[in-house]
């Protein structure tokens, strides 16, 4: 329409280098098959590697991706697929490993995790993390998983734990420990509990994973020792 592309149509986008004579063959890059406005990809479309493989499929806008997409690597395999704002990863979508298996499920904002979201383990496909998400790291409240059974549920920052939180036991589930984190350390108060029965084994400070500062150690609900701690050692 008036010398533009408008509608739907193919085009190939070729290999551009300034030292290339005319003769010279020219591989192209990549293909796009759907819909034009004004030369400008808008629309529904799809984009092929140079091998003709399916990497990219679903809305444009003003040239870039918008609207539900879906993205596969070079070996047709999905690799993402969701909604698309500029280009970009924005809204619901879902991230899959090389080989096609669910790897992350949730919001993304400008390519980045962000929101509410689920993390996968790859071998065998169970939930990994379940929480919050902010520029592509856990933060804030999230719950983490092994073999299937919640070993930890509480606060995150910048990725690792961080403020108050719980730990389980993945054999039974039972809560192995509460208290404060820093830096995925426990650190500040706390409370330790026994595997089998529950009861209460430590209650105290923390510093950097270890025991430290004042604290009371339970056997049986009787307490065994009430002092201080200094690298995890009891100091009389």
């Amino acid at each position: 329409m008036n010398g533009h592309r408008n509608g739907k149509g193919r085009q190939i986008f070729y290999t551009e280098d300034e030292n290339m004579d005319e003769d010279d063959y020219v591989e192209f890059e990549y293909i796009f098959e759907g819909e034009f406005l004004n030369d400008i990809r808008h629309g529904e479309g799809k984009l092929y590697n140079k091998d003709y493989i399916l990497i990219f499929e679903g809305g444009y806008s003003n040239g870039l991706a918008h609207g539900k997409g879906k993205v596969y690597n070079d070996n047709g395999f999905l690799i993402f697929e969701g909604e698309f704002r500029n280009g970009l990863k924005n809204g619901k979508g879902k991230d899959y490993f090389r080989d096609g298996r669910l790897k992350f499920k949730g919001e993304f904002i400008n390519n980045k995790e962000n929101g509410q979201g689920i993390e996968y383990y790859h071998g065998d496909g169970e939930i990994k993390f379940k929480g919050e998400y902010k520029e592509g790291k856990r933060n804030g409240k999230g719950k983490e998983y092994r073999y299937g059974v919640k070993v930890f549920k509480g606060e995150f920052v910048n990725g690792v734990r961080n403020g108050f939180g719980k730990e389980y036991y993945p054999q039974n589930g039972k809560l192995k420990f509460e208290g404060e984190y820093l830096n995925c350390l426990r650190n500040g108060k706390g409370k330790e509990y026994y595997f089998k029965f529950g009861n209460l084994q430590f209650e105290g400070e923390y510093r950097m994973g270890e025991r430290n500062g004042r604290g009371k150690e339970y056997y049986y609900n009787r307490v065994i020792y009430d002092g201080l701690y200094i690298n995890g050692i009891r100091v009389k």
